[in-house]
């Protein structure tokens, strides 16, 4: 696997408050020993920008819709079922991870705020679907109605989905602009959440690798841990914050591809929680 190693020496570097970027390619750099955080070389950076201070912003974002305490049987009972016809419907319309992701996020807000008739379930989907990928996309990608009822394989006509898009944005209070526990895990994967204080199963793979395959361990457990949110809220929390979840996910990745220590202090510094802030929904998530 060519990942062209040490292709950054983080010279450059941007400060957000008292935390440091690298200006190049995003990495955290620790102010307790000034050592950059080992990362995916796939997840590129953007030059001079402030991942420690979008963050910080994208924590503000993740409660922004939470779901009802009072979920609805019926909902709970069809919602994987959607969540899987959604993804594969936007598989096939082309569309981010990130717009899926705010998709359900919407779909559960609206979903368990009120009783629907089941006949409706696919339409309040598809119509989340629409509205995430108009305040995800770009504009050039953002598929027209049609498009989404023929993929869909849903026959409804152009002026219904237009008024459930009204209806809804009522409901979410026109409130598109939300960050999911994936926005917020990519955030962090992007300046990397393996440390040379880590101690790894084997020290014959670079560490590189090992980034590699955290970014695959995460992304997997997130998008689980999307199918077992709500049932997460029934069973322990009476609301799972999804910035600490975002964390927790990212600590039930370390522990998966074998990182002794799941917690390093560096953490803290990078994301402001404590262990104490994390560990109860860290072993939730991880159960």
């Amino acid at each position: 696997m060519n990942l062209n190693i040490g292709s950054c020496n983080h010279t450059a570097r941007v400060s957000s408050g008292s935390r440091l970027n690298c200006a190049s390619c995003n990495a955290f750099i620790s102010i307790l020993d000034g050592k950059a955080a080992i990362k995916d070389p796939r997840l590129g950076g953007l030059h001079q920008t402030f991942p420690t201070a979008i963050f910080d912003r994208l924590l503000k974002e993740t409660n922004v819709l939470p779901p009802s305490k009072k979920i609805p049987k019926s909902y709970l009972r069809y919602r994987l079922l959607l969540i899987d016809w959604l993804k594969i419907t936007k598989s096939r319309l082309r569309l981010s991870d990130c717009t899926f992701h705010i998709a359900v996020k919407y779909m559960d807000y609206i979903l368990s705020s009120k009783e629907y008739h089941q006949s409706k379930y696919q339409l309040i989907a598809l119509t989340c679907l629409i509205l995430a990928a108009k305040y995800d996309e770009l504009d050039i990608k953002i598929p027209f109605p049609e498009d989404f009822s023929r993929i869909a394989k849903l026959p409804f006509h152009n002026y219904v989905i237009a008024q459930c898009e009204m209806l809804l944005l009522n409901i979410l209070d026109w409130k598109l602009k939300i960050a999911t526990a994936y926005t917020v895990t990519r955030c962090l994967l992007s300046q990397g959440v393996l440390f040379d204080t880590d101690k790894l199963p084997t020290s014959i793979t670079p560490r590189q690798e090992h980034a590699v395959l955290l970014t695959r361990a995460v992304d997997f457990l997130v998008e689980h841990s999307l199918r077992s949110t709500l049932r997460l809220m029934i069973d322990g929390l009476t609301f799972v914050d999804q910035g600490k979840l975002a964390v927790a996910l990212v600590l039930c990745g370390r522990k998966a591809v074998g990182v002794e220590e799941v917690w390093n202090p560096k953490l803290q510094e990078m994301t402001s929680y404590s262990w104490e802030d994390i560990e109860e929904v860290f072993e939730l998530a991880w159960k």
